[in-house]
């Protein structure tokens, strides 16, 4: 059954064209992925489905329930949920708020009081409590930890409704989607099959195109350059003896019908040439050539230590006692719920924050490199070109090579930074992360609001780097994809998965067995190991301590860890 169907459907802004002459149409079950570059028209091709825009072009027509979930309840903020709900004559029940992880008071808060996620379930809820035949959804995921990113796939993959979604989430796409239609050049592109499939597909197409292009002119310059060299020889065999060439030399006077017969090879291939069919050219992809510059790694395998580290907020205890290394070889994917503290631990570990208790160590010949998905560190009075001339030994050639190659180009490098988009500022960030050479990454939220083009090449920059790195992230692709160890914070606790978090996911959604007493018995070795070796090296230095703050520092570390140790001790008799 037909559900949606658009005609001649066209858009633009002013000059700017988004959408020309578009004509698709949503059965039911499909469930549709839209996939496009940042500022392509997705969320305008969006809002004029759902009936929220006028296009300037065209026409939708509905044969079934629509609903639409937006990427913010903006302009209800003054609202309570209650009264957001009532207002719009829905409904949701107790059970599928608790289903969702909302909390019990929710409802008489004002909409501005939710967070990003909160918004995102509630207008999801009211959307469902309509029933409806399509459901369209616009960045679902942004705000969502993974927990309730796992739910909402859950709740959809249950739900009897078509979907129409926009989303950067690679995973989420895979997992709720059967068809992908591309939006590219203001027209639509429809592909069988989820994210992964279409990108597969694309990939194969992409070689398929560059092979066929450079047969054709590796052909075509062949038969160009056969064409001048018999042209040239019939050319000088007709001047006989006075050619300088020696095969036109050795040619007799009267050996004319060899000049003849080479004109007439040179026409024949002139022919074919004509006849040569033309290859479409490849795309010239305009994204961001990343990549990192050489840095000078760490003599020592450990970067930063963290022993007891405790921080909270007034009663709230975030960091209980926390204990972590990071070691020059280590890509950590930092993970946990919203509002666990994820980004309060980069910030101690970036000397941001100064914990209540414990200690973080920083070798020295670690160099720290921070991403803040809120930017707080940068100027924004500054234009992009003088920022980066306040990097130590920078040029103006090379800040303006960099900035070209993340897409900044011509007298764009003299924006300031005010002026810049959320995703135009990431960009900009990693230009500044390369040039500043690096040896360790704290990276918060890196990918968020980029399109998937442009997390792709991120991920190609980070996987040829050289340094360590730790990312909080919610896109389980790129994690899946970039990190060798997992650090989990939960309950103030942080647990370190010694594993890639793809293996750390497929452990997590089996049921938990109890270890057994060889396992346990194992973990408690391991951990005496590493503390017996640490304390060797303690008492080592203690020995070549000279300064008394150092010295006692040592001291008190050296007697912690001896502690700690006598402990496995006994549990291990």
């Amino acid at each position: 059954m037909m559900l949606l169907q658009t005609v001649n459907l066209s858009q633009s802004y002013g000059i700017r064209e988004v959408l020309k002459h578009i004509e698709v149409e949503i059965h039911t079950g499909d469930r549709i992925g839209l996939v496009g570059r940042n500022g392509e028209g997705k969320s305008t091709l969006m809002r004029i489905l759902a009936g929220e825009e006028t296009p300037e072009e065209g026409s939708v027509s509905f044969y079934g329930r629509v609903a639409y979930v937006a990427q913010s309840l903006e302009g209800f903020e003054e609202q309570t949920v209650s009264d957001w709900l009532a207002a719009q004559n829905l409904t949701v029940t107790t059970a599928a708020a608790k289903e969702m992880g909302l909390r019990d008071h929710i409802w008489d808060l004002p909409i501005a009081n939710l967070s990003g996620g909160e918004q995102t379930k509630v207008a999801l809820l009211a959307a469902l409590s309509t029933q409806p035949d399509l459901l369209l959804l616009d960045e679902p995921t942004n705000h969502l930890d993974l927990d309730a990113v796992q739910l909402l796939e859950k709740k959809l993959r249950s739900a009897k409704v078509s979907l129409l979604v926009i989303s950067h989430d690679r995973r989420f796409l895979d997992n709720v989607t059967n068809q992908t239609w591309a939006l590219k050049a203001c027209e639509i592109t429809p592909y069988p099959g989820n994210y992964s499939q279409y990108a597969a597909w694309v990939t194969s197409e992409e070689e398929r195109i560059e092979h066929n292009y450079q047969e054709y002119l590796k052909e075509r310059d062949h038969l160009e350059e056969a064409i001048e060299r018999k042209r040239q020889w019939a050319t000088k065999g007709e001047k006989g003896r006075k050619a300088t060439d020696s095969f036109a030399r050795n040619l007799k006077a009267g050996d004319k019908a060899t000049a003849a017969n080479m004109f007439s090879k040179a026409k024949a291939m002139e022919k074919r040439l004509e006849q040569l069919e033309p290859q479409e050219k490849p795309e010239n992809k305009l994204v961001a050539k990343v990549k990192f510059l050489e840095i000078e790694t760490s003599e020592r395998p450990l970067l930063l230590r963290g022993e007891d580290v405790t921080f909270g907020y007034e009663d709230r205890t975030i960091l209980n006692r926390v204990n972590f290394e990071v070691n020059k070889n280590d890509r950590i994917a930092l993970v946990g719920p919203n509002g666990t503290g994820k980004s309060t631990l980069l910030k101690l570990l970036t000397g941001q924050l100064q914990g209540e208790r414990g200690n973080i160590r920083v070798t020295p010949t670690a160099t720290l490199g921070y991403f803040d998905q809120v930017f707080d560190a940068l100027n924004l009075d500054r234009t992009l070109l003088d920022d980066l001339l306040y990097l130590p030994k920078m040029d103006n050639t090379t800040a303006r090579l960099f900035l070209g190659s993340f897409l900044f180009r011509g007298d764009e490098v003299f924006r300031k930074l005010s002026t810049l988009s959320y995703g135009e500022r990431v960009r900009y960030v990693f230009v500044k992360l390369i040039l500043s050479r690096f040896n360790t990454l704290i990276l918060d939220e890196p990918s968020n609001h980029l399109d998937i083009m442009t997390r792709e090449k991120l991920e190609e920059a980070l996987d040829d780097y050289p340094g360590a790195f730790i990312v909080a992230s919610h896109d389980r692709y790129f994690l899946e994809k970039m990190t060798n160890k997992v650090w989990e914070i939960r309950d103030g606790q942080l647990i370190v998965h010694p594993m890639g978090f793809q293996e750390y996911m497929e452990r997590k959604s089996k049921p938990a067995l109890a270890p057994s007493k060889k396992e346990i018995k194992k973990q408690l070795q391991d951990e005496l190991l590493l503390l017996e070796t640490r304390i060797s090296q303690l008492s080592f230095e203690l020995t070549t301590a000279t300064d008394a703050v150092a010295k006692q520092q040592l001291d008190t570390e050296f007697i912690s860890l001896s502690r700690q140790a006598n402990q496995i001790r006994m549990q291990l008799r």
